[in-house]
């Protein structure tokens, strides 16, 4: 079974805040690299990122904004296709894992997702 490992790194600890990037990882049976994508996402002039949030992930505002390419829907659309590319790969379920992923960074993600009009739950393939 396929595997993709993922981290998140967000403006808020609650999952209404924005992710500020993300990385994506694909990996055979024997955990070898296949795939892979990473980004920064431009923080929305609408979202105030938590201090805290800032302080943590050593994010240095205003070189973050200078360097990321894309807008919150763009990275969405990003890792969405990403996703479904590693579905459609693996011929079936993709186990979806990550650090503290199912208490923190799959419900930030699927609320990212529903906020720019992707589905986030891809037809159950997630495992």
């Amino acid at each position: 079974m396929y595997a993709i490992f993922y981290d998140l790194e967000t403006t808020d600890r609650n999952c209404i805040g924005q992710i500020l990037n993300y990385s994506f990882i694909l990996v055979d049976d024997e955990l070898k690299p296949i795939d892979e994508i990473s980004g920064l996402v431009r923080i929305s002039r609408l979202q105030l990122p938590e201090p805290g949030a800032i302080i943590a992930n050593r994010t240095d505002v205003l070189e973050h904004q200078r360097v990321a390419q894309d807008n919150e829907r763009l990275a969405m659309q990003k890792i969405s296709d990403f996703i479904w590319s590693c579905i459609r790969r693996a011929k079936g379920a993709v186990a979806f894992a990550g650090y503290n992923s199912s208490r923190f960074d799959l419900q930030y993600l699927r609320t990212s997702l529903i906020r720019n009009g992707f589905n986030p739950y891809f037809d159950n393939k997630l495992s």
